[in-house]
């Protein structure tokens, strides 16, 4: 009996402690959220109710309000000074353009003082004819003759003065063609080759140019360069001897305004040019004789033309030159 009034004692006691705990403190702690605090019932109550009483704490649950911070984006506003920047060059640009028809007339004025005083027929040149080096086809326009069938003139690497051929006086017919480099001669052999006809009207001067190598018998055999008016009696000149002592070629020339006696032949409609190696009965010698860039020009007044090579006298000591005479009979 006393037993239960002590429970119903302590049970009263905790009600009116949990109310006055509620009334006095509880709005605060919804407020202002403070940290429970553990409660220490008075001794008194354990000494004179003789029990110790089991407490259960109440949890508050206190709400945490987060307050997010709005953050608010201010925007920036660049401004580009593009407008300022885009029309200022235009009044500097502006004043080129009268600039310009300045610069053009000074421009077209300088071409036109060049050209002026330069004419182009106004030059007087030197006009080929034939040029043969020997480096195509052979004989070509020229016509061969001998005396000794088997013998002619014809194409050779042997002795070159530039190229890859000549003309050699016995490289060619059927026996010639066949000779090694360096052979001898025969002898009575009379070769010729002939071009023309050509007309030198009009022209006011004309030769014939040529180099020529050579080892013949001085005084007995004979290179010749000639000319003809008829195409059977040639005239000119001749050369003997050996060439070798001056490099082995050297540089001739026909003048056809002094041909004896046949005169000056510019201005005729036919003139033939003939190359003759003539050889007699008593001794030969090696190979004979060679020719290469051949030039027959005339001089035409009032036209422009490639000048060919000018032929320079050569010194004389192993060869000699003279009148020729030579009528074609073959």
């Amino acid at each position: 009996m006393r037993r239960a009034r002590h429970q119903r004692l302590f049970w009263l006691l905790s009600l009116v402690f949990i109310c006055i705990i509620a009334w006095g403190g509880g709005g605060a702690a919804l407020a202002q959220t403070p940290a429970p605090r553990p409660v220490h019932l008075p001794l008194i109550l354990r000494n004179s109710l003789g029990v110790s009483p089991t407490i259960t704490p109440t949890r508050t649950i206190t709400p945490t309000t987060t307050n997010s911070p709005t953050i608010t984006a201010t925007p920036t506003t660049t401004n580009t000074p593009t407008i300022t920047l885009t029309r200022t060059p235009r009044p500097t640009f502006t004043a080129l353009p009268t600039d310009t028809p300045t610069m053009t007339e000074t421009m077209t004025a300088t071409p036109t003082e060049t050209m002026t005083p330069t004419p182009t027929p106004t030059s007087t040149l030197w006009r080929p004819i034939l040029v043969e080096r020997f480096e195509g086809i052979f004989p070509g326009v020229w016509e061969l003759s001998t005396n000794i069938p088997g013998y002619d003139w014809g194409k050779s690497t042997c002795r070159v003065d530039s190229g890859d051929y000549s003309g050699w006086a016995l490289g060619g017919g059927t026996i010639g063609a066949h000779l090694p480099c360096g052979s001898n001669y025969v002898n009575n052999l009379e070769v010729a080759m002939i071009y023309g006809p050509f007309s030198l009207v009009g022209a006011t001067q004309a030769d014939v140019l040529y180099r020529a190598w050579f080892n013949i018998e001085m005084e007995a055999d004979w290179l010749s360069c000639l000319a003809s008016v008829d195409g059977e009696h040639f005239y000119g000149q001749r050369t003997t001897g050996m060439s070798q002592g001056y490099n082995g070629w050297q540089d001739r020339r026909l003048d056809l305004t002094n041909v004896r006696p046949l005169g000056n032949l510019v201005g005729r409609s036919q003139v033939w040019i003939a190359f003759v190696l003539k050889t007699d009965a008593t001794n030969v010698m090696a190979e004979g004789a060679y020719l290469d860039n051949i030039v027959i020009r005339q001089y035409v007044p009032g036209t422009t033309a490639a000048v060919p090579r000018i032929a320079t006298p050569a010194p004389r000591d192993t060869w000699r030159e003279a009148p020729a005479e030579w009528v074609r009979t073959h």
